[in-house]
């Protein structure tokens, strides 16, 4: 007999969930769309920013809950807390800062040689080249110490961190630091806190990661010094705590569980407690951030160490200490793939520091930012910044600020992915964007050298037949892709396109600020149908190229082409370059501010016909217009066009006298020859032009003035 009651209650939940996502403004403690697993899209590791919707998804997600709802209605309570056995679960509202943290860290570059000087360099630049566009912390990683594990500064930061926080607060900047908060190397401090681990013979028990003094975690005092510690840190103006060393520390106990005062006591309680004891220290506004990964990297291994800690935790790492390697990089591709289901929702999880300085090329320093930046983990530079060349700084430009995204695949991934799908819906877009990895290493990856990607649209759940596809690192449109996309990955190299659905109108398709591609800079967009305007408000940086790219698709009729481009109420001096490419039905507009801060723009399009008969032209406010098309090899052809008397940026141009020339180009973009050149006004005009002798094929006219440049096909037949 058929349980009505059992599914009416299930379907109820899903129809309460989906009514839940509609009525709710977006915030971390509402439902999200989820996949449990792989198997509608085994070779994609997906995530996601805005409210996406897509046929992948096998459920919704309620972090408030802990539970996933399944599509069919079945419902898995206790999802994170107890399928994944996360037993300390708790939701990410109100706990977890909103997006990763940005920052650079003195490790990598430096080890134990840093300096105050080192760190007053390297905080300057960063305050020059990369704070404005969304880095804010500075970590001072091991070095700073008085000797091993003797919490105080040393003589290589003048024995106090006062001078560093007055810069770092002049320049906006905020410090972290390092540290292993269960003991320390201080004789003088075991008056105060005597409660420390001793051997039979009443000696300080050895031990390899917590100082000379590991303190005892089953006492009270002991857990005071660690509290005080974190009290301590945040005293001297951090905001920001690594702490090293957790997973060791934690089998230490262990191990010398016999020397503890409450020998009843189990260690992974008595563990916790010490950081919660740090945790009531710091406060909860401290970011804390545990480390290290035990067990193999590539086994992707995290110990019971952080894990009966996740309520008091900001991040944890997932990877060993990166160094300078490429084979390190897929240590971070693979910790993606084991820990990414915890990102933003458990903890942070961290992928340790983003290099791309040389020796990484190029393809190298690409393939780091968008492994960070297509999954909103922690961003942590480790190069020394100082030495960061321009064109790679460019390319951390593109990945800050870190963005709100969400996993949208709630399961440990068992092997490695090459494509990462980053569904993002913002202002009413809603498109992909889209990673393509090759990391190649011959120990590990499975594929070799040179590989070819086939990805079928279906597989990236997307329903539509046509879409716009557009490089955002060459920073080229690709055209209208159909059923899938096929490309080839040379050796530790990536390829990020974004999808967006192709309609029957200019679309924008990428804006070059951030590999998000909107929605960092974009703050407002509409679009008129009727006039067929753009009009938008974008966050832009001083100094910088700003691209609005558009694409279209074009008709056998007819064809749309940018009539101008325009700012207003401008904080100051903005630039307005237009550059259309009708061989691919696509336009670019640049925006160069002279100040920081949003700037309110509008694109104007026109749409030609391409089609004409009788030399007869029905103007409209722009158009060109070429006719007959096609033509038969060896006759004339009407070029029909009108002139504003304003520029694309809106300025006035003289009333007479505008030079214009009229060539010919073939479908590669090559001149062939020169129509005809003149002089023209502002308003309508038609120039008869006769052709020279051709060879049937598709040509392009391309006319251009000061004010005007703009291509028409045009086709030969016999």
């Amino acid at each position: 007999m058929v349980n009505v009651g059992w599914i009416m209650m299930r379907f109820l939940s899903v129809v309460v969930l989906l009514f839940t996502l509609a009525a709710h403004a977006q915030d971390r403690s509402r439902p999200f769309p989820c996949r449990v697993n792989d198997s509608n899209s085994p070779d994609i590791l997906i995530t996601t920013l805005g409210e996406v919707q897509t046929p992948l998804a096998q459920g919704w997600f309620d972090p408030e809950a802990d539970r996933v709802v399944l599509k069919s209605g079945e419902i898995l309570d206790q999802y994170y807390s107890s399928r994944l056995g996360i037993n300390y679960y708790q939701p990410p509202e109100g706990r977890l800062p909103e997006t990763a943290p940005a920052g650079w860290t003195t490790w990598q570059g430096y080890k134990q040689s840093i300096t105050d000087s080192i760190v007053f360099a390297n905080m300057t630049w960063l305050h020059e080249n990369l704070q404005q566009y969304g880095l804010k912390y500075i970590l001072i990683d091991d070095g700073w110490e008085y000797t091993y594990h003797v919490w105080k500064p040393n003589e290589k930061f003048h024995n106090s961190f006062d001078h560093l926080m007055s810069y770092a607060d002049s320049l906006g900047l905020e410090l972290g630091i390092w540290l292993v908060p269960q003991g320390h190397g201080d004789p003088d401090l075991t008056w105060k806190y005597p409660s420390y681990l001793r051997d039979d013979d009443g000696k300080p028990v050895n031990n390899s990661c917590c100082g000379a003094y590991m303190m005892d975690i089953s006492t009270p005092g002991g857990l005071g010094y660690i509290e005080d510690l974190g009290r301590q840190v945040r005293d001297w103006g951090f905001t920001f705590l690594k702490i090293d060393a957790q997973p060791s520390a934690y089998n230490e106990y262990k191990q010398l569980a016999r020397f503890m005062r409450r020998k009843d006591l189990d260690i992974d309680s008595l563990f916790r407690e010490s950081l919660k004891a740090l945790r009531r220290g710091t406060g909860p506004d401290m970011y804390i951030s545990a480390s290290w990964q035990t067990g193999g990297a590539i086994d992707g291994i995290i110990g019971k160490a952080q894990y009966n800690a996740v309520d008091v935790l900001s991040s944890n790492r997932v990877t060993w200490d990166i160094s300078h390697q490429w084979y390190d990089a897929g240590i971070q591709l693979n910790g993606l793939m084991k820990h990414l289901y915890q990102n933003a929702i458990v903890w942070y999880a961290d992928l340790d520091a983003i290099m791309v300085q040389e020796p990484f090329t190029i393809d190298q320093a690409r393939f780091m930012a968008s492994l960070f930046g297509l999954t909103g983990v922690p961003f942590i530079i480790g190069d020394r910044a100082v030495d960061i060349t321009p064109d790679r700084v460019d390319i951390l430009r593109r990945i800050l600020p870190t963005t709100p995204v969400k996993p949208f695949d709630l399961f440990k991934s068992e092997r490695m992915k090459h494509v990462i799908d980053l569904k993002v819906n913002h202002l009413g877009r809603n498109y992909d964007v889209v990673g393509f990895f090759n990391w190649y290493h011959p120990s590990l990856w499975p594929y070799k050298d040179k590989i070819s990607i086939k990805v079928t649209l279906n597989r990236l759940g997307l329903e539509k037949t046509e879409y716009h596809a557009f490089d955002y690192w060459n920073q080229v449109y690709l055209g209208i892709v159909r059923n899938k996309l096929d490309l080839t990955l040379p050796r530790a190299s990536c390829r990020v396109i974004t999808l967006v659905p192709a309609e029957n109108r200019p679309q924008l398709i990428s804006t070059n600020r951030h590999i998000t591609q909107g929605w960092v800079d974009l703050k407002e967009l509409n679009y008129d149908s009727t006039s067929l305007t753009f009009t938008g408000i974008s966050e832009v940086v001083a100094g910088e190229s700003y691209m609005l790219h558009f694409a279209w698709k074009s008709k056998q009729l007819s064809n749309f082409y940018v009539v101008g481009a325009d700012v207003e109420n401008s904080q100051g001096q903005v630039d307005v370059t237009v550059n259309e490419h009708a061989r691919t039905n696509s336009a670019s507009v640049r925006l160069l501010s002279s100040y920081s801060g949003t700037v309110s723009w509008k694109v104007e399009f026109g749409k030609s016909i391409l089609v004409a008969s009788d030399k007869y032209v029905v103007p409209s406010r722009s158009y060109c217009v070429i006719y007959p098309n096609p033509v038969s090899a060896g006759y004339s052809i009407n070029v029909a066009y009108s002139i504003h008397a304003a520029d694309g940026t809106r300025k006035p141009i003289p009333g007479s006298g505008i030079d214009f020339i009229i060539d010919l180009r073939d479908a590669t973009g090559r001149r062939i020859t020169v129509l005809t050149r003149g002089t023209t006004t502002p308003g309508s005009h038609l120039e008869s032009i006769s052709l020279p002798t051709l060879v049937p094929g598709l040509y392009y006219v391309h006319f251009k003035t000061p004010v005007s440049n703009w291509s028409l096909p045009l086709a030969i037949v016999k």
